[in-house]
């Protein structure tokens, strides 16, 4: 060995890269080292569904109760959206003012916290003033779920079982399980609160001489505690109150009611005591293939502790849950689980670890068939290494492992693959040459480092833009180009350092080596030195010797591939056009294909979910609307395929979530099975039912398809609009391809407005003021107090019981009403009219709009529909005071797309 050969060796074992190769103890240390963290961050890393991300939006709902969506949107919308819409960080409004409730939500920007900005909106909001009966607004940051686990549906197999016994039942349920294990809280349905409605007789209390509110004055005194300070006793303060809690429902029967000279009578003989649950307008009711259908039901969430792995806190939480209604106590109920994103992560997973195994497996087949069998092996290992170090670096970052981090792992497994492979590779190449291996090792990344570096740079900063795509889209993506980062740059380490080190460790060093004057011409001298010194105890092959199938398939095709590549790169000009073609390409489809195409973020596949909406008219009840669709159940129970299915009735909507069984256990995809039942439920189109029906989608959004908004500068074009929203729904019904064709608003049925005569108030020495609050307090009942059980605290409202259920106008107009005057009856001093109305009123930043929307049949191309229904707005005549913008989910996305591909630019 020669002074300049020894010099070549400690220079080329020397530095960082050949550290790994030379100290391979010390590779091998690190390399368990990975293995051991990675394994342990893959344990304690959160297993998600989807990423939690930060929504970057703040809800402020406002209560009015009896309002009507104008007087709501006048006297509350406005007058919120007015006080922060120049608020600093607020980027849109949009506000949906309907019956009762006034909701507006507010999209924040990138630069401000959504926690800050709920205070600084609520301190806004609590300047302004409202209409009385108003309830404070309630500001909450929207946030995805974090912590849920599934739903159990509890349900009685005795019909005489009502909602208040599966309540119960739920109840106790909850206070058996809740905070205990893996188990944080647990959530039922409409909630467990209920109202004491006390439900009195008009003409009876009158004849007693009382009247509502004195009933209702007298409750809140009875049943409240009275703070009488905070005293002096010897050496000692104490606090003096009255106790006037009542503590059962007995003693509420058994409270006295004054009637004046010294008389009372116990409110129990005076009016009806009755459990009002927060959700008395709805019905659920559930059936499953065993057991058979329409059976009531009642639903309860699980919800895990912070911090919990979905599939361990699942699984225990389920074995406590099955130990718990082995008791007694719930002997006559049964039950199964919806929504399970444990059991859903869990298959994932599963189906996640089978892909990858199979995955590397191909990949071993095709290094090894290209490369030889142990240096596929050495570069296959490189894979779950880059991913430990992934797992590792994510949970450091408090991360979690969801579909979309999955997603990425699965495109990093192609790009990680080539890096060891072309060192992998490139050492092999040279122990044919005759290095040893630690030599060929060392030699390959001297040549091809900054090959792979430059490369992978430039594949992470290809990722770079999708962390600045706009949209909550946008925020779930983030997560794709920061795995591909970690991943890649795992890979990238790795492949340099612990890959050679491998190599070099296993491959043995050969006794022969093959001549190629091609390749040896490439060394410079001190190489070529090297490779003389590592030759001199080796024979020498011929080519035809060490020639073998692979090298003579590689041959063929290299030749082949040279005779085609060499006539094209002679000729300049062919050279400049084909240096040409793919940048016009590139800019025909940024200015012409982008802003036309459109695609599905995340499109809609063959699973176990189904959902069916039935929906009324505006204004039908729910006992109605069950009893025109309860044939539904029965057609539903016949399906072949039929798992088990949820059914809630809500006001003038039905909602029917069906669970199929999996794909592997059925003949027909989950589709036909949407079309069918959309068949089988058509005839209640001519009962003025509308049925919308959609396989569930693999992703955050599933919005409608096609949209588009329809808006109006004033409230005085409310009507106008109404009648464009019709024209665009006939117009997107008849469309090919499109279904569940509606509108964001609906008409309602209408509303009675009472007018008084001030004339005929004043002769009584009246106001309006001083008979509305009667006649209100007539048909809503007043709040009287509270009442506490061991769970929660109960309203008490006292209510005529002649107004319980259905109100007549005319029944109204012939009531007496108690005023400061004496009786009167309303149609001394008023009147009333029918007029129409609108069921809700929404605005986007101010401006009213209504959304005209449409899902799409299976096959059925967006782009299509999206080119008919812009053609069909462009060519209509809109009336003074009414435009339109494009919407819907394929609009919104064909932004994301733009605003991807100009970012990549």
């Amino acid at each position: 060995m020669t002074k300049d050969t020894a010099s070549f060796k400690a220079k080329l074992q020397g530095g960082f890269f050949g550290f790994w190769i030379k100290q391979w103890r010390a590779t091998f240390l690190v390399l368990g080292l990975i293995v051991m963290l990675g394994l342990t961050a893959l344990m304690s890393l959160p297993k998600e569904s989807y990423p939690e991300v930060q929504l970057g939006m703040v809800s402020i709902a406002t209560v009015y109760p009896g309002g009507n969506p104008r007087e709501i949107d006048q006297l509350i919308t406005q007058k919120i959206e007015k006080k922060i819409k120049n608020m600093d960080g607020v980027k849109k409004l949009t506000s949906t003012s309907r019956k009762n409730v006034s909701s507006i939500l507010v999209e924040l920007t990138d630069k401000v916290k959504a926690t800050d900005m709920s205070s600084k909106i609520k301190d806004a909001v609590s300047q302004l003033s409202f209409p009385e009966n108003v309830e404070s607004p309630t500001v909450t940051e929207i946030d995805t779920p974090k912590n849920r686990l599934f739903t159990l549906l509890l349900y009685a197999e005795n019909p005489a079982m009502d909602q208040h016994y599966l309540k119960t039942k739920a109840n106790q349920l909850k206070a058996e399980l809740e905070g205990k294990g893996a188990i944080d809280t647990i959530e039922i349905e409409g909630g467990n609160k209920y109202t004491l409605e006390l439900l009195v007789d008009k003409q009876r209390i009158e004849s007693l001489g009382l009247s509502l509110t004195q009933i209702a004055g007298q409750l809140q005194s009875f049943t409240s505690n009275q703070p009488l300070g905070n005293h002096q006793l010897g050496t000692m303060n104490y606090d003096f109150r009255i106790d006037g809690e009542l503590k059962s429902e007995e003693e509420l029967q058994e409270l006295p009611i004054l009637l004046g000279g010294g008389k009372s009578i116990p409110l129990g003989q005076l009016a009806e005591i009755k459990k009002v649950y927060d959700d008395k307008d709805s019905i659920l009711r559930v059936g499953t293939k065993e057991k058979g259908i329409g059976k009531a039901a009642v639903s309860l969430t699980f919800n895990k502790k912070a911090g919990s792995s979905i599939l361990s806190s699942s699984k225990q939480a389920k074995e406590s849950i099955a130990a718990a209604l082995k008791d007694a106590e719930y002997a006559e109920l049964s039950s199964f689980y919806t929504l399970d994103l444990g059991a859903e992560l869990s298959k994932d997973y599963n189906n996640l670890a089978v892909n990858m195994l199979s995955t590397m497996l191909i990949v071993f087949l095709i290094v090894g068939f290209f490369v030889g069998a142990m240096e596929s092996f050495v570069a296959t290992v490189s894979i779950p290494l880059a991913f430990f170090v992934t797992f590792f670096v994510l949970n450091y970052l408090g991360l979690s492992l969801n579909f979309l981090t999955n997603f990425s792992l699965i495109i990093c497994l192609g790009i990680a693959i080539d890096t060891a492979t072309v060192i992998i590779q490139g050492a092999s190449e040279n122990i044919k040459l005759g290095f040893s291996p630690m030599h060929a090792a060392l030699l390959s990344v001297r040549t091809y480092k900054n090959s792979l570096i430059s490369g992978t740079a430039t594949t992470v900063i290809v990722f770079v833009p999708m962390l600045t795509l706009p949209g909550i889209m946008g925020k779930f993506l983030s997560f794709i180009p920061i795995t591909i980062f970690i991943t890649l740059l795992a890979s990238l380490f790795i492949s340099l350092t612990l890959t050679p080190a491998l190599f070099s460790k296993f491959t043995k060093n050969r006794t022969s080596y093959t001549s190629s004057s091609e390749d040896e011409n490439l060394l410079n001298p001190e190489e070529q030195a090297l490779l003389a010194e590592d030759r001199s105890d080796k024979t020498q092959l011929e080519n035809t010797q060490a020639s073998g199938v692979r090298e003579r398939i590689f041959s063929a095709i290299i030749s082949r591939y040279e005779k085609t590549l060499t006539p094209l790169l002679k000729s300049a000009k062919t050279r400049i056009t084909l240096i040409l073609i793919p940048i016009i390409l590139l800019i025909i489809t940024v200015v012409f294909v982008s802003p036309r195409v459109g695609f599905l973020m995340m499109p809609k596949t063959d699973n176990e979910y189904l959902t069916i909406v039935l929906s009324a008219k505006e204004g039908t009840t729910t006992e109605t609307l069950y009893a025109k669709t309860q044939q539904t159940e029965s057609i539903i129970g016949k399906l072949p395929e039929l798992s088990n299915y949820s059914w809630k009735l809500t006001d003038n909507t039905a909602t029917l979530s069906i669970r199929i069984v999996p794909k592997e256990e059925r003949e027909r995809d989950s589709f036909a099975i949407e079309k069918e039942i959309e068949q089988q439920l058509a005839f209640f189109k001519q009962e003025g039912i509308t049925v919308e029906s959609k396989v569930q989608s693999n992703g955050p959004s599933d919005g409608a398809e096609i949209g588009i908004k329809l808006t109006a500068s004033s409230i005085d074009e409310l009507t106008e609009l109404i009648r464009v929203v019709e024209d665009f729904k006939t117009f997107l019904k008849g469309v090919p391809g499109t279904k569940n064709v509606k509108s964001t608003a609906e008409e309602s049925p209408g509303e009675f407005v009472f007018t008084l005569d001030r004339q005929k108030l004043a002769l009584l020495n009246l106001t309006p003021r001083n008979f509305a609050p009667e006649l209100y307090f007539s048909l809503n009942g007043i709040k009287a107090g509270s009442f506490t059980d061991n769970v929660e605290t109960h309203d008490l409202k006292i209510k005529y019981a002649d107004f319980t259920k259905e109100v007549s106008p005319d029944n109204l107009m012939g009531s007496f009403f108690s005023t400061q005057q004496g009786k009167v009856a309303l149609a001394s001093v008023g009147s009333y009219s029918f007029a129409p109305a609108i069921s809700k009123i929404s605005r986007d930043n101010g401006t009213i709009t209504i959304s005209v929307q449409s899902n799409l049949e299976q096959g059925a191309k967006a782009e299509n529909v999206n080119a008919a229904l812009t053609q069909f707005a462009q060519s209509y005549k809109f009336p003074k005071g009414v435009t339109y913008a494009k919407g819907g989910e394929t609009e919104d996305n064909a932004d994301l797309l733009n605003a991807m591909l100009m970012a990549f630019l």
